[in-house]
């Protein structure tokens, strides 16, 4: 939804009482990201949608018919599974709490998927370096000046720096 600065509140994207796989329909938006163009990114189930100022939706990455599965890769061949939080920096690219799969991940402008840390499906709460670091259902994430990361996740909620 829509909020105008009068607070007007307007559908931007979807259609309500309506869940699906169609780039319009969304399953369980979460987290959403703004980039300087105004395009707006959510996290929906097991993928990110991308829509256009114009209100234009379609899917960025992920599995398009809404199965979860953990996949670095490019557009469609990526999998997530609970997106929850988005996040975007100065040079485009977007950062995904993977909660279900205890990650964090890089969204090039281009849908290239990568994992920046933690383990797949193993979470747990452990300091160390990007792929020593272990994560408890991560559920925020965030850009920082010089573009470092934060995230925080399970319970209770430390914050990775």
């Amino acid at each position: 939804r829509k909020i105008t600065q009068a607070g007007v509140v307007t559908t931007f994207a979807g259609t309500a009482n309506t869940v699906g796989n169609l780039p319009r329909y969304f399953n369980t938006p979460w987290g959403l990201a703004v980039d300087p163009a105004g395009n707006v990114y959510v996290a929906d189930s097991a993928d990110i949608r991308k829509i256009a100022p114009d209100g234009t939706a379609a899917y960025f990455v992920g599995d398009q018919s809404g199965t979860t599965d953990f996949a670095d890769g490019a557009g469609s061949a990526a999998r997530f599974n609970r997106p929850s939080q988005l996040a975007i920096d100065s040079s485009g690219n977007l950062y995904v709490a993977d909660q279900g799969n205890q990650v964090l991940r890089q969204v090039t402008p281009t849908g290239e998927v990568r994992t920046l840390g933690g383990h797949p499906g193993a979470g747990g709460h452990l300091n160390g370096t990007a792929n020593d670091a272990y994560f408890a259902a991560p559920t925020g994430t965030h850009t920082k000046p010089a573009n470092s990361k934060a995230i925080s996740h399970g319970i209770p909620a430390p914050v990775w720096n």
